[in-house]
């Protein structure tokens, strides 16, 4: 009897999860980074391509950490040379998250060869296909979210 597709599809998410964890804790164990080290540095290099102030509650809310934890995160990379805090011009209140170029660069160093190889995969496929694959990633996404709110 073949297996339900819907449940095949399940399955293979959770192994593209398994393996990109993987990927990220051989990478980041082998440059002294924990995984939350990488996903912060990924949402503060993310926050400056889109032209968005990352502060550290920001932060903390994407990565699900206490304001404690944030602090304390933030210290370690701000002593690494990857990020840096600087005080908000237009409100006193607020401090700005930013990476460094070395954080930068050895995120691409870091990254590039997976972007490179996952765009290998991406381009054997058609503008159609990729549109259903958009929708139903960030529809998962969403579930997601919505099952951790839940």
């Amino acid at each position: 009897m073949d297996p339900d597709p819907r449940y095949a599809v399940m399955m293979l998410l959770r192994e593209v999860t398994t393996a990109t964890d993987r990927y990220v804790e051989r990478r980041g164990t082998a440059r002294g980074l924990h995984r939350t080290h990488l996903h912060a540095l990924a949402h503060v290099i993310d926050a400056a391509r889109t032209d968005a102030t990352m502060t550290p509650g920001r932060l903390a809310s994407v990565l699900n950490l206490s304001a404690p934890a944030t602090t304390a995160l933030l210290d370690r990379l701000e002593a690494a040379g990857h990020v840096t805090r600087a005080p908000s011009t237009s409100d006193r209140r607020s401090t700005h998250v930013s990476a460094t170029p070395s954080a930068i660069a050895m995120g691409r160093d870091l990254f590039g060869p997976l972007g490179t190889t996952m765009m290998a995969v991406v381009a054997r496929y058609t503008d159609d296909e990729i549109a259903v694959v958009s929708r139903f990633l960030t529809d998962s996404v969403a579930a997601i979210d919505a099952a951790t709110e839940g």
